[in-house]
């Protein structure tokens, strides 16, 4: 068996739920360039995929930076159609 990112993480959360009472395994993946019917498949097996094609695209958008430039007292800086949902 070829060992991966996958198999090593499933190994590991397969062992912690088993040793820690109330863990939870959540299987989660981006889309990256799967087609449909790849991501059928990985659902069917118990996978979240993700809607966007990358995780770190999450980490980018607008809503999110605009909460943080909120939090750290610049909403100023948010991109313009999530200015007024930051306001205090």
């Amino acid at each position: 068996m070829r060992t991966t990112s996958k198999t090593i993480g499933c190994s590991l959360g397969e062992r912690l739920t088993t040793l820690v009472d109330g863990v939870e395994l959540v299987r989660l993946i981006d889309r990256d360039s799967m087609s449909d019917p790849e991501i059928a498949a990985a659902r069917e097996q118990g996978v979240r995929v993700l809607r966007r094609r990358n995780l770190e695209c999450y980490l980018l958008d607008d809503e999110v930076l605009a909460a943080l430039c909120a939090e750290k007292g610049h909403p100023e800086l948010a991109p313009d159609r999530y200015r007024h949902a930051t306001k205090r």
